[in-house]
């Protein structure tokens, strides 16, 4: 698996209410709809705000994408827009 689109953050600079503004390039898209079977993959960005309390760091935002699968009846081009929030909760594993 490639981590093209990985962002990396170290636990002692995430300030309550960061905000990330992230948005994948070409080689990132191209590494993206390669590993997802898409035909396109025009457009991928996510707006995030950061939470952390103590080791535990809350992050809600949304993910907007523009992109093209293939139908998977006639394999002809779909075109799709994705637009949804999200929350997920980063924690260390357990030990």
């Amino acid at each position: 698996m490639n981590d093209r689109f990985a962002h990396h953050l170290r636990l002692d600079q995430i300030r309550d209410g960061e905000r990330l503004d992230l948005t994948a390039d070409e080689a990132e898209r191209g590494s993206i709809a390669e590993r997802l079977g898409l035909k396109s993959l025009d457009r991928l960005e996510a707006h995030v705000t950061l939470s952390p309390t103590g080791k535990v760091v809350r992050c809600e935002g949304r993910i907007a994408a523009t992109l093209e699968q293939s139908c998977v009846v006639t394999g002809d081009p779909v075109a799709a827009h994705v637009d949804e929030p999200f929350s997920l909760l980063f924690m260390p594993e357990p030990e």
